[in-house]
């Protein structure tokens, strides 16, 4: 049965949106199949893109390579008038850049016959967890986990972010700053070559990155939940909250 009303909670909500500005693509519609914008996300974390089916009611596409070296990808989308009921609802969550794209999508949309398409409803559910969500979707695609390479006398995890929109950035520096305490500089890194836009960078390490990783990680895919265990043990989370609690104050964290 296609399940045509669909509700989120709050918090995943924001989480989707998070990972939609960071891994998704809204694109108009095509000569080919005009009136439909689209609104896709492909990714290699199989698990993610499940639970993204999941949330949204579609289908999920399983791209093989023929090189095996080449990781899988998984691909869902909405296409037509349920794309933009949730493109409408992504929007105000949105950076600058995605809502220009959202905009000029929705433009296309021009139905010449009823179809009943998806509706979309945000629950008021988790409120309260609007930034530690969102901010586990954007890292779920826009987050490198390591170590702090400058300390040579013990480990130091790090969390490091890269992203070509100021807006975004400046949102991630927020979180970090009530959420957590922590306070870091933004760098810019000037673009690569003619026509390559500027990047905005921002990272934290030590009991910083700790807590970063402690509050997002039982939001995270099986990706990088394993990475997280491997830079900070196998007791991820009890040993985890423990140490950055010492440091920082996690409002709640699971």
């Amino acid at each position: 049965m296609i399940r045509r009303d669909i509700n989120f909670d709050a918090r995943w909500f924001y989480w989707l949106c998070g990972l939609m500005e960071g891994e998704g693509t809204f694109t108009k519609a095509t000569p080919s199949m005009p009136r439909k914008p689209r609104l896709s996300i492909r990714m290699t974390d199989q698990d993610i893109i499940e639970r993204v089916v999941e949330m949204t009611g579609t289908r999920i596409w399983i791209h093989e390579w023929e090189i095996e070296r080449y990781r899988t990808v998984y691909h869902t989308e909405l296409v037509g008038g349920s794309a933009v009921a949730l493109m409408n609802l992504f929007r105000p969550e949105m950076s600058a850049r995605r809502q220009i794209q959202i905009d000029r999508a929705i433009a296309t949309f021009q139905p010449k016959r009823s179809i009943r398409h998806k509706t979309y409803t945000v629950l008021p559910i988790g409120e309260e967890e609007r930034d530690r969500y969102w901010l586990a979707g954007f890292l779920e695609g826009e987050v490198y986990f390591g170590q702090n390479k400058a300390a040579t006398l013990t480990i130091s995890p790090l969390v490091e972010v890269n992203t070509v929109d100021a807006d975004v950035i400046a949102r991630v520096d927020s979180i970090w700053r009530s959420r957590y305490g922590i306070g870091v500089n933004i760098h810019i890194r000037p673009p690569r070559q003619l026509g390559y836009q500027p990047q905005y960078h921002l990272a934290c390490f030590g009991p910083a990155a700790r807590a970063v990783m402690a509050d997002i990680e039982p939001l995270m895919g099986q990706r990088r939940r394993g990475r997280i265990a491997k830079l900070l043990g196998p007791a991820v989370q009890t040993t985890l909250l423990r140490e950055a609690r010492a440091g920082y104050t996690l409002r709640w964290a699971a």
